[in-house]
């Protein structure tokens, strides 16, 4: 298998997958198979106490990969700057919501946002992770509803899986989406400062990250340091 990143025009040769899955082997044993790749990524971190993005010391190449035990997918920043990578199991409970060039999501601790330099690997990272989380979310209710037929979970229980019940309450990223199209019919340019409560409160203010210019080029082995600013732009959005 080979697979692609279009991120600076290369693409990873099957000599290369093959170095990188004993890479994530050694890390994860459990790790059969590279799904997708994105060359370069950078993460981002949600401060919720002071409402702000930050970034982190984590830079380097996103692999998406299958595994041979629960759960059966996850993702990998395999980071040029420390020995200190993200991993990330592919659960029912992640959120995603893509915002090019970045991709939000959220898990139980906390929320992040991963700058893609290719705005093509986002948006392809994006439905992957989306359609793998609907997949675990579908098999999730057919582990409730008792055993079934075997195979392959089907495009309905993917769709039924990604419709939350509308006795729900509003999830983070939904208000996200509709943070942005408010934004993009009023016009009005963002407010410099954030106030309200934290986005992990029932009834969270909502901030978006706006990406700012990226470098020209990176260099091959790994980005220079350069502050990327993301905190202050950011539209504010009370939950009524």
């Amino acid at each position: 298998m080979t697979a692609s990143s279009s991120g600076g025009n290369t693409c990873l040769t099957a000599k290369g997958l093959d170095i990188s899955l004993a890479a994530l082997q050694r890390q994860d044993p459990y790790i059969n198979n590279i799904v997708d790749v994105a060359s370069q990524v950078a993460l981002y971190t949600f401060n919720n106490r002071s409402n702000e993005w930050e970034k982190t010391d984590v830079e380097g190449t996103l692999f998406v990969y299958t595994r041979l035990a629960s759960p059966r997918h996850g993702f990998t920043i395999m980071n040029r700057l420390s020995m200190e990578n993200l991993t990330e199991p592919i659960t029912k409970d992640l959120d995603f919501q893509l915002q090019d060039p970045f991709l939000l999501y959220r898990n139980a601790r906390s929320i992040y946002g991963i700058w893609f330099y290719d705005k093509a690997d986002c948006q392809r990272i994006a439905e992957l992770m989306k359609y793998l989380t609907k997949q675990e979310q579908a098999l999730a209710q057919r582990g409730q509803q008792g055993p079934g037929q075997g195979g392959l979970v089907s495009p309905r229980a993917l769709e039924a899986a990604g419709d939350p019940g509308k006795g729900q309450g509003v999830d983070i990223l939904q208000m996200l989406t509709k943070a942005r199209n408010e934004y993009d019919k009023g016009g009005q340019p963002e407010p410099k400062e954030i106030g309200g409560s934290s986005v992990l409160n029932a009834n969270p203010s909502l901030i978006k990250p706006i990406p700012v210019k990226p470098m020209e080029r990176f260099p091959h082995q790994g980005l220079q340091e350069r502050p990327v600013q993301v905190h202050r732009a950011f539209h504010l959005i009370q939950h009524t």
